[in-house]
């Protein structure tokens, strides 16, 4: 993570942009994140719409980026549900693919949402100490989407569980 997150800052980062089929590459991400649910007696309920179709960006980075999200969701919870769903959106601008994270693990207050994306920041000493991690995960992220010409965005709510989401064009260009 710190490489990836060094090479990016230094612009000699670059995303290689495939066509590949969404609901095979969400097939993957599943076979992988299971394994992250069972650590934690968590379960993991999939929401992929039947019609994905296909889909241009930097397949590898995509599932980085959704492995992140669903990593971090399946460590701060605890015999709960992590919820994955991915949805088409049209819009005048578009195609979009949003990917979204959901848990009902320990939460976030808003100070803590607000710098969950900056690099090395973990929402507290106390959290850091229990769960481990780096604090890059997200700000790699953050930074991935971005290049992929798409969005991140968080929403939590303290001992009700976080919301993750991540959108980008169905056809990014790299």
């Amino acid at each position: 993570e710190i490489l990836d997150h060094s090479k990016i800052e230094a612009g000699k980062f670059d995303l290689i942009s495939t066509d590949f089929d969404l609901l095979e590459c969400m097939e993957f991400v599943k076979s992988v994140s299971q394994p992250l649910a069972e650590k934690n007696s968590n379960v993991i309920e999939y929401n992929f719409e039947d019609n994905l179709g296909l889909m241009v960006c930097d397949e590898t980075r995509l599932r980085q980026c959704l492995l992140n999200f669903l990593s971090n969701a399946c460590k701060f919870t605890e015999n709960g549900v992590v919820t994955f769903t991915v949805r088409s959106k049209d819009d005048d601008k578009g195609s979009y693919i949003e990917f979204l994270v959901e848990d009902t693990g320990i939460g976030m207050t808003q100070e803590q949402v607000d710098k969950v994306f900056e690099e090395f920041v973990q929402a507290e000493d106390s959290t850091a100490a229990r769960f481990g991690g780096t604090g890059l995960g997200l700000s790699i992220t953050k930074l991935l989407v971005e290049m992929m010409g798409g969005e991140v965005a968080a929403q939590s709510v303290p001992g009700e569980g976080s919301s993750f989401s991540i959108t980008l064009p169905r056809f990014a260009s790299a």
